[in-house]
């Protein structure tokens, strides 16, 4: 089974934020020890470091999502096109010979009435 390349992308993009989080902690926790509130500071950094690579890597798995759900829909509409062409071949095979076979089962109906008993002239 062959890996999906974006689901490369995402694993990889995931793994370098987590190895850039660790090390930026302990840059952190070096640069500011001597710090007068260390906890602090450190949070601070750590926040906003792990905000934006947060946002990069929903922004990488959700181009993922996006795109599996482009190919869905353009499999739905091949799908819906199909079955279009499927109904109105149906739709036209049973509509060929309809009046001749009625005038088979009812001769009756269709012979030519007398000048004055046309009921379509009087509609119209």
């Amino acid at each position: 089974m062959k890996a999906d390349p974006q689901a490369k992308l995402t694993f990889y993009t995931v793994m370098t934020a987590m190895a850039i989080v660790i090390v930026a902690f302990l840059v952190a926790v070096l640069v500011f020890r001597g710090a007068d509130k260390p906890g602090e500071v450190i949070a601070a950094v750590m926040g906003t470091i792990t905000g934006v690579l947060g946002t990069l890597a929903g922004y990488v798995a959700g181009s993922a999502g996006k795109q599996k759900a482009e190919e869905s829909a353009a499999s739905a509409k091949d799908q819906v096109a199909k079955a279009e062409r499927r109904l109105a071949a149906v739709v036209d095979r049973s509509q060929q010979g309809i009046l001749e076979d009625a005038k088979k089962k009812f001769p009756e109906w269709f012979v030519d009435a007398p000048e004055g008993d046309r009921h379509d002239e009087a509609h119209r």
